[in-house]
């Protein structure tokens, strides 16, 4: 099962650093350039950063694994981009 989001900023960058950072202390986190990997027990997060825009893609077995992983950079992306008019992140299933 997967899901897509996008969270449009100039300060995109900026929470792609963050996000990585951050999770690194607890999660295995890979990143190449402007493109990173979580890995959660309840799925797998695939972040990618270009100029005003990031981009996550969350693969899980299970829908409820899906909806976990989905909230917890949802949840996140909300604590890192108060400031934002809508830090809110819609994430759409394709598979």
């Amino acid at each position: 099962m997967r899901a897509e989001a996008h969270f449009h900023s100039p300060q995109s960058q900026s929470y792609f650093d963050r996000l990585i950072r951050h999770f690194a202390h607890k999660i295995q986190v890979s990143r190449e350039d402007t493109r990173a990997q979580l890995v959660f027990s309840c799925g797998v997060v695939d972040l990618h950063v270009s100029d005003q825009r990031l981009t996550f893609l969350a693969q899980s077995e299970k829908a409820g694994d899906l909806s976990e992983t989905c909230a917890i950079l949802t949840d996140h992306m909300r604590r890192f981009a108060w400031r934002e008019d809508k830090p809110d992140l819609s994430w759409h299933d394709f598979g």
